[in-house]
């Protein structure tokens, strides 16, 4: 991770971004003027200039952000590409925010956790993809190696397994749960598959290519949450075959805790419920910062964007009408010279 002062910087950088956007102000020209006003103490005026240079040839900031890497994280250059793809779905402005938050996160008392729910957040709110997601986190420095193994295992488990279930095993609260043999799950008698298949699944997974499991991300993306591929009933009984069908510990070593008992409680109580409100606990309860997203404009803001331009076409329309009255029409201002 960088300095604070670094964050700081970035934080005021990417929301100054967002207001030229708003006042007309082209990348380049916001760029140019931008570096006058950043901390010569820090490093990103350098990159501010080096993105400058860039962007007068290619016109895009994901191949200055990306070469980059030393400064930039992967997340943030992730998140840019994919706001500047031509059939993306994540807005540019969008895009800004998510990364202006995520600067002023780091830069106060942040924690490892809550970077992993905010970045994890944005790739399921935007739809970004699980597969080239996951890959970028676990090219990120800040994840150490027992983060990136699970991470690892997130990837080919995802849709497969909930997202609850896996962080309430690797939480101090299972721990807690499991060694006063108190766990009490009280879940509806439901059509769910025994905890055996998570090692068949495991498996499985493992063969499959990154076109099939983006493949099923996609066929997962518009489904509700049916695969309840845990059986509360049995958990006590079956923690063995978890640690096996959850792979963390290969070698039968102890699974290493990566989530405190706080995280814990809340994926637990939001089990067979939908990801978004999982995040949503996190932040009312923990303080982690909420992914932002676009909200659709009220019919009352695009009243007058429309009448000027229906104003517009009526003077184009009643210029043409004057010029066919005065002898005919001038058509050498229409040809390209």
């Amino acid at each position: 991770m960088l300095s604070t002062d670094e964050y700081i910087e970035q934080t005021f950088f990417f929301e100054s971004f967002l207001e030229s956007l708003d006042d007309g102000i082209t990348a380049q020209e916001f760029l140019y003027s931008i570096r006058g006003e950043l901390l010569a103490t820090t490093q990103l005026h350098k990159a501010v200039d080096f993105m400058l240079t860039d962007v007068r040839y290619t016109g895009v900031l994901t191949n200055s952000m990306s070469r980059l890497n030393h400064y930039f994280s992967p997340f943030q250059s992730f998140v840019i590409s994919e706001s500047e793809r031509d059939n993306g779905r994540l807005d540019f402005r969008i895009a800004l925010q998510i990364l202006a938050h995520e600067a002023k996160y780091r830069s106060g008392n942040c924690s490892i956790q809550g970077i992993f729910f905010y970045q994890f957040e944005t790739i399921c709110r935007n739809r970004l993809g699980y597969v080239r997601g996951l890959d970028v986190l676990i090219n990120d420095d800040i994840y150490d190696n027992y983060w990136k193994e699970w991470l690892t295992i997130l990837r080919r488990q995802i849709g497969f397994v909930p997202l609850a279930d896996m962080i309430f095993y690797r939480s101090e609260y299972y721990k807690i749960k499991n060694r006063h043999k108190k766990i009490n799950f009280n879940t509806p008698n439901k059509t769910s598959q025994n905890i055996n298949n998570i090692t068949n699944i495991n498996s499985t997974s493992n063969n499959l290519t990154n076109d099939q499991i983006e493949t099923n991300e996609t066929d997962n993306t518009d489904k509700e949450n049916t695969n309840d591929a845990i059986d509360y009933s049995k958990i006590d009984q079956k923690i063995d075959q978890l640690n096996v069908a959850e792979n963390a510990a290969g070698d039968g070593q102890e699974v290493v805790t990566l989530f405190g008992e706080r995280e814990g409680r809340i994926a637990f109580a939001t089990r067979d419920k939908e990801p978004s409100y999982l995040f949503s606990a996190l932040s009312r309860h923990l303080g982690y910062p909420s992914v932002p997203h676009s909200k659709p404009a009220a019919e009352d803001e695009n009243i007058l964007p429309i009448l000027k331009r229906r104003i517009e076409q009526l003077e184009n329309r009643i210029q043409i009408l004057e010029e066919e009255q005065r002898g005919g029409i001038d058509l050498n201002r229409y040809i390209k010279k």
